[in-house]
């Protein structure tokens, strides 16, 4: 990623004409999230989305991608470059406007295609999302339930026209629906209007900030004032992303996050012993865990000694690893810490130990899983041995004080 990419909008479109009621929707979009940019960071691709020119460069140097797709199909190529994107790139938001008119047939073809992206990256116990179309107009209300619900409340809800359900999305995900949800909501819904995931619950904390919004209406001036409606839809959604505290950086809902830390000296000597300590903490303050394990893995020549590990701590064969199963952990608290024994027959210096929790029933980001410590292992040093190099000084220098002393005898 180039160091542009901190501040980039890129703006992407289908191929809509510009005389159409479409290809409204797409100027106003436009000119929406160009005045919500800073000044030099709005990159217009208007109509790419429906060409044969990569978006891959683009994409590479954006921080946000706003993407408009109305009536005239999106290029698969195209598709297949922000999908890349929307898995690997954690640094990175995309806002997506895909139309699910059911009367347009590219428009179905076109937001089924793109949930087949957004199926690749959402919480692995989710069953896949589908749309259903739907002829109404709804005025779409804020899901007031949803984790996320607190960076939208400047836009209580979005006036729509034809657009795709989304089904099913759990509750919190569920950032607009068509219509207003029972209190308490039900665990998943059928008539999502806009799909949020924050980066920690996009392809396991890996992936791109994503808001989906199943429709394009709400950028016409047939449906909705113009420019304010569009106005504001901008300013929320780029104001959700930046935001440090927004709805992006936000973790996944109602779930567990386990992250273990290692802790040792700064370096150890071959044939000594050292004390190391391992911790794994439930970071999130959504849900407290029931289960898992934790891994450790040594490098080659370092190993545990099996007498230092707790009950519920087993090496491997060899003592180059172990593993602790981990019982509940309380939200927003740690386990208790593992306190082991490890020894080396080796020298190294970048050889790290890691330790990887796995199997946590419903945890969904899994990017802080993993850590590792390095600790080098180094010969203890020996007193210096002058070389032949520095013995020869030293008899010149001998020698020569000799000569300096028979001088100054013989004048005397």
């Amino acid at each position: 990623m180039s160091a542009q990419a901190q501040d980039k909008i890129l703006f992407v479109s289908t191929d809509e004409p510009a005389a159409s009621n479409p290809g409204e929707f797409v100027i106003n979009a436009r000119k929406a999230f160009q005045d919500v940019a800073p000044p030099g960071t709005f990159v217009n691709r208007s109509s790419y989305l429906s060409g044969t020119a990569s978006l891959t460069t683009d994409i590479a140097n954006a921080k946000f991608l706003v993407i408009v797709a109305v009536s005239i199909p999106i290029n698969q190529d195209r598709l297949n470059e922000i999908f890349a994107a929307l898995q690997t790139r954690p640094d990175l938001t995309i806002l997506a406007f895909v139309d699910g008119d059911p009367a347009t047939p590219a428009a179905v073809v076109n937001l089924n295609a793109f949930l087949s992206g957004v199926n690749t990256v959402k919480p692995t116990g989710w069953t896949a999302i589908t749309q259903t179309g739907d002829t109404g107009d709804p005025t779409a209300p804020l899901n007031m339930a949803s984790l996320y619900a607190p960076s939208f409340i400047s836009l209580p809800s979005i006036i729509g026209h034809k657009w795709g359900k989304l089904s099913p999305v759990p509750s919190d995900y569920a950032l607009y629906t068509g219509s207003a949800l029972s209190s308490p909501p039900p665990v998943t819904v059928d008539n999502a209007y806009g799909l949020f995931l924050p980066h920690q619950a996009s392809n396991g904390g890996l992936g791109a900030c994503l808001l989906l919004v199943s429709d394009t209406s709400q950028f016409s001036s047939l449906i909705a004032p113009q420019p304010s409606t569009s106005n504001a839809i901008a300013q929320t959604f780029y104001a959700a992303s930046t935001n440090p505290n927004g709805a992006c950086a936000q973790p996944a809902a109602g779930v567990p996050d386990l992250k273990p830390t290692l802790t040792g000296p700064g370096s150890l000597s071959p044939g000594s012993s050292a004390s190391l300590t391992l911790t794994v903490s439930n970071v999130v303050n959504q849900a407290d865990s029931t289960n898992g394990q934790v891994t450790v893995t040594l490098p080659t020549g370092m190993t545990v000694v099996p007498g230092s590990l707790p009950a519920n701590c087993t090496p491997a064969a060899g003592n180059g690893s172990f593993t602790c199963t981990l019982g509940g952990i309380t939200r927003s608290t740690s386990n208790s810490p593992v306190n082991f024994q490890v020894t080396t027959t080796n020298t190294f210096t970048n050889q790290p130990l890691t330790a990887e929790v796995t199997g946590v029933t419903g945890e969904v980001n899994t990017a802080n899983n993993k850590t590792t410590l390095t600790i080098p292992a180094f010969a203890p040093s020996a007193a210096a041995v002058p070389t032949l190099g520095e013995w020869a000084l030293m008899l010149l220098g001998l020698a020569m004080l000799g000569m300096a002393g028979y001088g100054i005898k013989r004048r005397v």
